[in-house]
């Protein structure tokens, strides 16, 4: 599965191609990739200002690619 996300408002998101929606609880992560998700590709992001960390991958996920991004703490 490959999408394109536009983030610039409150926005749902295909994590699987049987599953649509918001993750739920918020951790204080701005980028959170979960659920054995592979082959991700994070594009042309501001990232910056959180609770907790910038970026998160967890439960298994792979193949994580975040280019041509600004992170900052």
């Amino acid at each position: 599965m490959s999408a394109i996300i536009d983030l610039r408002g409150n926005t749902d998101f295909a994590s699987s191609p049987t599953r649509a929606g918001r993750r739920g609880r918020l951790d204080g992560d701005r980028i959170s990739i979960f659920g054995s998700q592979k082959k991700i590709g994070v594009d042309n992001c501001l990232v910056s200002y959180c609770i907790d960390g910038l970026a998160d991958a967890v439960t298994g996920s792979t193949g994580i690619t975040i280019s041509n991004s600004y992170l900052k703490d």
